[in-house]
């Protein structure tokens, strides 16, 4: 075997690894990989990420909510759910998210989706299995693959 089949081998091999570590931290909620995960999401991924999230055809938004010691403005890429009356978004990290804390403690936000900005009030944590009939197959996978068990739910102003 060539060095260079070895090499891209053990790259393929450690990036497996790597993504089932994630996928088994996330699903259990682990501090010791949601910590440093969701740190270097905010730090390196999140940037990249606004440039086109929220925007006609992503189907990634941004919500926008204020730091709850700060006072900062503050966006996050998310994935919402359009809704009747709102947005569902998922939580595969848990209730830990300082995001989260911040919309919860304010009551309000807004959300960039398709284009449009909304603002939204009365987020509420609802366990999955009270949305199932709201969501495709598709979403139903991706919550059993990350042990997706909670949503936010928004209600537009």
């Amino acid at each position: 075997m060539t060095t260079i089949r070895k090499v891209v081998l053990l790259v393929l091999g450690a990036a497996i690894v790597a993504a089932g570590v994630l996928i088994i931290g996330v699903r259990t909620k682990s501090k010791a990989v949601l910590v440093p995960f969701t740190r270097l999401q905010r730090d390196r991924l999140n940037a990249p990420a606004l440039r086109t999230a929220g925007e006609s055809g992503d189907r990634n938004g941004v919500i926008y909510h204020r730091g709850r010691t700060s006072g900062r403005e503050l966006q996050t890429p998310v994935t919402p759910i359009a809704s009747d009356d709102g947005f569902i978004i998922g939580l595969p990290y848990g209730r830990e998210t300082q995001w989260l804390k911040n919309v919860l403690a304010a009551g309000e936000a807004t959300v960039r989706y398709q284009g449009e900005m909304v603002r939204v009030t009365d987020p509420r944590i609802v366990e999955a299995s009270e949305l199932q009939h709201q969501f495709a197959t598709a979403e139903r996978v991706m919550q059993a693959v990350f042990g997706v068990n909670e949503y936010l739910v928004l209600t537009r102003v």
